[in-house]
Protein backbone atom coordinates (compact mmCIF):
# COMPACT_ATOMS: atom_id res chain seq x y z
CA UNK A 1 0.00 0.00 0.00
CA UNK A 2 2.67 2.20 1.08
CA UNK A 3 4.86 2.14 -2.36
CA UNK A 4 1.55 2.55 -4.34
CA UNK A 5 1.66 6.11 -2.69
CA UNK A 6 5.01 6.43 -4.36
CA UNK A 7 3.87 8.12 -7.78
CA UNK A 8 7.65 7.59 -8.49
CA UNK A 9 9.16 9.68 -5.39
CA UNK A 10 11.29 8.28 -2.62
CA UNK A 11 8.64 8.87 0.37
CA UNK A 12 5.13 9.82 -0.15
CA UNK A 13 4.32 13.02 0.94
CA UNK A 14 0.96 13.37 3.78
CA UNK A 15 -1.02 14.47 0.78
CA UNK A 16 -0.31 11.32 -1.64
CA UNK A 17 -2.27 9.42 1.47
CA UNK A 18 -5.80 9.14 0.78
CA UNK A 19 -7.87 6.78 2.99
CA UNK A 20 -9.13 5.31 0.22
CA UNK A 21 -6.08 4.10 -0.69
CA UNK A 22 -5.74 1.99 2.44
CA UNK A 23 -9.25 0.61 2.98
CA UNK A 24 -8.37 -2.42 3.80
CA UNK A 25 -5.71 -1.24 6.66
CA UNK A 26 -7.79 1.67 8.02
CA UNK A 27 -8.74 0.27 11.26
CA UNK A 28 -5.35 -1.72 11.91
CA UNK A 29 -3.48 2.25 11.82
CA UNK A 30 -2.19 5.17 13.56
CA UNK A 31 -0.77 8.45 11.56
CA UNK A 32 1.72 10.03 14.05
CA UNK A 33 2.63 13.62 13.37
CA UNK A 34 7.03 14.23 13.89
CA UNK A 35 7.84 17.89 13.65
CA UNK A 36 10.89 18.89 12.08
CA UNK A 37 13.15 19.93 14.49
CA UNK A 38 14.18 19.98 17.94
CA UNK A 39 10.97 19.79 19.50
CA UNK A 40 10.31 16.23 21.07
CA UNK A 41 7.13 15.11 20.55
CA UNK A 42 5.01 12.32 18.20
CA UNK A 43 1.41 13.70 17.90
CA UNK A 44 -1.27 10.83 17.33
CA UNK A 45 -3.28 12.12 14.30
CA UNK A 46 -5.82 9.26 13.14
CA UNK A 47 -6.46 6.10 14.97
CA UNK A 48 -8.35 3.21 13.38
CA UNK A 49 -11.33 1.66 14.80
CA UNK A 50 -9.53 -2.03 16.18
CA UNK A 51 -7.00 0.07 17.45
CA UNK A 52 -9.28 2.30 19.22
CA UNK A 53 -11.33 -0.55 20.79
CA UNK A 54 -8.02 -2.45 21.84
CA UNK A 55 -7.00 0.92 23.86
CA UNK A 56 -10.07 1.87 24.65
CA UNK A 57 -9.30 5.04 25.27
CA UNK A 58 -8.61 8.23 22.74
CA UNK A 59 -5.15 9.24 22.18
CA UNK A 60 -5.94 11.39 19.28
CA UNK A 61 -4.05 15.02 19.58
CA UNK A 62 -1.63 13.34 22.67
CA UNK A 63 1.66 12.58 22.43
CA UNK A 64 2.46 9.16 22.02
CA UNK A 65 5.64 9.49 23.52
CA UNK A 66 3.88 9.90 26.92
CA UNK A 67 2.90 6.32 26.85
CA UNK A 68 6.97 5.16 26.80
CA UNK A 69 9.07 4.78 29.36
CA UNK A 70 10.78 7.87 30.45
CA UNK A 71 13.98 6.03 29.23
CA UNK A 72 12.95 4.90 26.05
CA UNK A 73 11.41 8.15 24.89
CA UNK A 74 14.66 9.64 23.06
CA UNK A 75 15.20 6.49 21.15
CA UNK A 76 11.33 6.63 20.29
CA UNK A 77 11.77 9.64 18.87
CA UNK A 78 14.95 9.10 16.73
CA UNK A 79 13.47 6.37 15.30
CA UNK A 80 10.54 8.39 14.04
CA UNK A 81 12.73 11.03 12.87
CA UNK A 82 14.88 8.89 11.25
CA UNK A 83 12.49 7.67 9.27
CA UNK A 84 11.42 10.30 7.48
CA UNK A 85 15.22 12.19 7.32
CA UNK A 86 16.65 8.52 5.80
CA UNK A 87 13.14 7.44 4.28
CA UNK A 88 13.15 3.53 5.71
CA UNK A 89 10.55 1.66 7.34
CA UNK A 90 10.53 -0.07 11.02
CA UNK A 91 9.20 -3.33 11.99
CA UNK A 92 8.94 -4.17 15.62
CA UNK A 93 7.44 -6.33 18.11
CA UNK A 94 6.18 -4.72 21.58
CA UNK A 95 3.89 -5.16 24.19
CA UNK A 96 1.08 -3.09 25.05
CA UNK A 97 -0.18 -2.91 28.63
CA UNK A 98 -3.12 -1.79 29.99
CA UNK A 99 -4.62 0.24 32.74
CA UNK A 100 -6.87 -2.50 32.93
CA UNK A 101 -4.77 -5.09 33.71
CA UNK A 102 -4.10 -7.04 30.31
CA UNK A 103 -1.47 -6.92 27.79
CA UNK A 104 -1.28 -7.14 24.10
CA UNK A 105 1.89 -8.41 21.88
CA UNK A 106 1.95 -6.16 19.20
CA UNK A 107 3.56 -5.96 15.71
CA UNK A 108 4.30 -2.72 14.50
CA UNK A 109 5.22 -1.86 10.74
CA UNK A 110 5.89 1.95 10.48
CA UNK A 111 6.78 3.89 6.80
CA UNK A 112 6.68 7.82 6.73
CA UNK A 113 5.45 10.39 4.46
CA UNK A 114 6.56 13.19 3.67
CA UNK A 115 5.30 16.68 4.98
CA UNK A 116 5.77 20.02 3.28
CA UNK A 117 9.13 22.03 3.52
CA UNK A 118 8.44 24.15 6.67
CA UNK A 119 6.24 21.59 8.08
CA UNK A 120 5.59 18.70 10.19
CA UNK A 121 6.50 15.07 8.92
CA UNK A 122 4.19 11.95 9.70
CA UNK A 123 4.52 8.00 10.25
CA UNK A 124 2.49 6.10 9.28
CA UNK A 125 1.48 3.01 11.30
CA UNK A 126 0.04 -0.75 10.85
CA UNK A 127 -0.35 -2.57 13.90
CA UNK A 128 -1.10 -6.51 14.09
CA UNK A 129 -2.63 -7.16 17.50
CA UNK A 130 -1.08 -11.18 18.28
CA UNK A 131 -2.95 -12.18 21.36
CA UNK A 132 -4.26 -10.57 25.04
CA UNK A 133 -2.68 -12.10 28.06
CA UNK A 134 -2.73 -11.03 31.77
CA UNK A 135 -0.27 -8.23 33.00
CA UNK A 136 1.58 -8.62 36.11
CA UNK A 137 0.26 -5.27 36.89
CA UNK A 138 -1.91 -2.77 35.75
CA UNK A 139 -0.23 0.04 33.36
CA UNK A 140 0.46 3.39 35.19
CA UNK A 141 -1.85 5.57 32.51
CA UNK A 142 -4.65 3.88 30.12
CA UNK A 143 -1.86 2.54 27.88
CA UNK A 144 1.87 1.77 28.56
CA UNK A 145 4.34 0.71 25.60
CA UNK A 146 7.46 -1.01 26.45
CA UNK A 147 10.44 -0.83 24.15
CA UNK A 148 10.33 -3.42 21.40
CA UNK A 149 11.59 -6.77 22.08
CA UNK A 150 13.10 -6.67 18.37
CA UNK A 151 12.99 -4.52 15.65
CA UNK A 152 14.56 -3.90 11.77
CA UNK A 153 14.79 -1.42 9.37
CA UNK A 154 13.15 -1.83 6.54
CA UNK A 155 15.23 -0.88 3.38
CA UNK A 156 12.51 1.23 0.33
CA UNK A 157 15.29 2.48 -1.86
CA UNK A 158 17.31 4.63 0.16
CA UNK A 159 19.15 1.80 2.06
CA UNK A 160 19.28 1.31 6.01
CA UNK A 161 19.85 4.25 8.27
CA UNK A 162 23.05 3.84 10.94
CA UNK A 163 21.69 3.16 13.78
CA UNK A 164 23.27 3.71 17.08
CA UNK A 165 21.48 1.73 20.02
Amino acid sequence: MWLGLRDGGRMPTRAEFRPAKAARFLREIVLLEVPRGIERRVMVRLVGTTVEARLQTNIVRQDYLQYLPEIHREGAWRSCRMMAEHPCGLWQMSNLRYERGISNLVEMTMFPLAGTPDGPQFVLVHLNFMGTGADSGSAPRAISADTALTFRFLDVGAGLPAWAA
